[in-house]
């Protein structure tokens, strides 16, 4: 059996970081995230290595917050973390849903939960917040804390809340590299059956949906791809 890890080191120390390498689960290829107007993030270290971007920090937040979510996309926790805080919002007008701080795009800085006057009021006593007064980062760490965990561990910029000064990064962050990659090419094409040209078409539907239509498709090989973690151990106490 291994060794049993040995966590005292971890008591004073700043940051965790982790490396995982991966590999793709059958053959060699696989299919990096794409930027827009960019494509593939693809670049050189300054010793000439050519380096690919396999997935952003972005990217990563969204798959590990999916891991906490109910059924993988929310707007509750999945039974596990039962008991945990965070603020649900019933949208009323023209249908009637349910949204929360772990689903929307900014957390708690969505409009549809900072326009609350008095969960504002809240939040901004918690965090011991005022306008043209410096901001005291331990309270607004705990107010999140208190209010949401999940948005001081995916980072929250609340650009709505008075001023917008406050905006915390993300205390878990992760990314995923492959070094010395080659690209791999290839394609195939969807068939129409009925007419190859897409001269016939359905009666008020003139949507580009006809025809044979052939495309291609850029994948990637590398010699090595790791995931990295950063962890930031900070101590909050919330009252």
């Amino acid at each position: 059996m291994p060794d049993a890890v040995n966590f005292e080191g971890l008591k004073h120390a700043p940051r965790l970081l982790m490396e995982a390498e991966l590999k793709p689960i059958q053959g060699s290829r696989f299919q990096p995230t794409g930027f827009a107007d960019l494509g593939a993030a693809v670049y050189e270290r300054a010793d000439g290595t050519r380096m690919l971007l396999v997935e952003s920090a972005q990217s990563v937040a969204n798959r590990l917050e999916a891991a906490c979510l109910d059924g993988g996309v929310g707007p509750s926790l999945v039974k596990e973390l039962d008991g945990l805080p965070y603020v649900k919002v019933k949208l009323k007008g023209v249908t009637e849903t349910e949204t929360s701080s772990l689903v929307e795009a900014h957390r708690l800085n969505s409009p549809f939960i900072i326009s609350d006057a008095d969960f504002q009021s809240r939040f901004v006593e918690k965090a011991k917040y005022g306008e043209g007064k410096p901001l005291d980062w331990k309270a607004i760490a705990a107010a999140f804390f208190c209010f949401d965990p999940n948005s001081l561990l995916h980072g929250a910029f609340m650009a709505n809340l008075r001023d917008g000064r406050v905006r915390v990064p993300r205390a878990l962050s992760g990314f995923i590299e492959a070094e010395d990659v080659r690209e791999a090419a290839s394609g195939g094409a969807k068939h129409s059956p009925v007419d190859p040209t897409g001269t016939i078409q359905a009666e008020g539907f003139d949507k580009d949906v006809y025809s044979n239509v052939p495309y291609h498709r850029t994948e990637f090989t590398a010699r090595r791809m790791v995931a990295y973690f950063n962890f930031i151990a900070a101590k909050i106490i919330c009252r």
